[in-house]
């Protein structure tokens, strides 16, 4: 089947596509064609297409909870790329839990891109405003903000915690043990193709909506491991 989204699918019988990008024309052009699509994430607009996700925004909430009830009272935050659905589900997680909290969030907000590298970079002007605490959008930022904090001669987490999100393999291992929000990325894999197989079967049937759970692991990089 040849679809007509401006990149050459070739000969198709369904895709599953990642759907992280605010504007991103490629998924508009699979929506709206007459190819069975599933989406990994999903934008606002997406809410009637078959997806498989998580709940980002409470995921959020969930982790900056955590570190409040530490008795961190500035909380960072590094972000995903803006231009990032999960990114900015995150940041609105975390700002709805610090101002539940009565907590201020002007100044501690920094953008990242997912790497190490931005990580530290985030962390260095976080640590210049004056945090207790930073919640990174994704463990590899993490990562760098970790190395950040080591070389300001802090301590973690004594002077400053920190959280990431996703939990990948090199999690666990980090120095010390990063605390952060586990999301099972093999299982949303799987069911994105369940998905996407229950749409070939029945192409007219009702869109495929799943959520998957999350898990916060908290392991010494915020405190005390549970467990």
């Amino acid at each position: 089947m040849q679809v007509n989204t401006g990149t050459s699918l070739g000969m198709l019988d369904g895709v599953i596509v990642t759907a992280d990008t605010i504007d991103d024309p490629l998924v508009d052009g699979l929506r709206q064609s007459y190819l069975p699509t599933v989406l990994i994430g999903h934008r606002r607009s997406d809410r009637d297409a078959s997806y498989v996700d998580i709940d980002n925004e409470a995921a959020s909430m969930l982790i900056t909870d955590h570190l409040i009830s530490s008795g961190r009272v500035r909380i960072g935050h590094i972000t995903g790329r803006i231009t990032s659905v999960s990114a900015r589900d995150r940041l609105v997680g975390y700002r709805r839990s610090m101002r539940r909290a009565g907590l201020d969030v002007d100044d501690l907000v920094v953008e990242g891109e997912y790497t190490p590298e931005s990580g530290y970079k985030g962390a260095m002007a976080l640590l210049d405003a004056g945090v207790d605490a930073i919640f990174c959008a994704s463990d590899y930022m993490a990562k760098g903000a970790i190395d950040a904090i080591r070389n300001a001669r802090l301590r973690i987490p004594d002077d400053i915690a920190i959280a990431g999100f996703d939990d990948l393999r090199f999690a666990a291992d980090l120095t010390p043990p990063l605390t952060t929000m586990r999301q099972d990325i093999q299982g949303i894999g799987h069911e994105a193709a369940r998905s996407l197989l229950r749409l070939l079967d029945d192409p007219e049937g009702t869109p495929r909506r799943v959520l998957l759970p999350t898990e916060l692991v908290v392991r010494q990089s915020t405190g005390i491991a549970s467990g």
